[in-house]
């Protein structure tokens, strides 16, 4: 079982990996915008934290719809690279169908949950990060 877990493993890290902590980090930079700059703009790191908690608390359509897919793309991407080269029965039968399925399934949530996880942390250390923000404004 681990030696299917580490191929399962590998075949999920690729550039949808990429894709989908990129896609995380959009869907909530854009959810609520002004709230965003507003933190940035106040140089303070707490107010990064309290922008992305009032966010997962209050946010709009890109937090329930877009994120979810974004998260499952690493696992979408390798599911059909599977499916396609036809080596699904093989697996199946060298390792059964209820050990491929659970392993599929931990493949799933664990990558999921990084990929969701390391957008968050990219967004946040990023927008704090001093420079990511220049005004356009003076502040008075």
């Amino acid at each position: 079982m681990r030696r299917v877990f580490i191929n399962e493993w590998k075949m999920v890290i690729n550039i949808s990996t990429v894709i989908a902590i990129i896609g995380v980090m959009f869907c909530i930079c854009f959810d609520s915008w002004n709230d965003m700059t507003g933190a940035i703009q106040s140089g303070n790191t707490v107010w990064c934290v309290y922008y992305f908690t009032s966010n997962s608390a209050f946010g709009g359509m890109c937090r329930k719809y877009i994120l979810p897919v974004f998260a499952v793309l690493p696992f979408a991407t390798s599911f059909c690279e599977v499916r396609n080269s036809r080596a699904v029965a093989y697996i199946v039968s060298r390792e059964g169908m209820r050990r491929y399925g659970a392993v599929k399934y931990m493949v799933n949530i664990l990558m999921s949950g990084l990929a969701v996880a390391f957008g968050t942390v990219l967004l946040i250390l990023g927008g704090c990060a001093p420079g990511f923000y220049v005004p356009t404004h003076p502040r008075t």
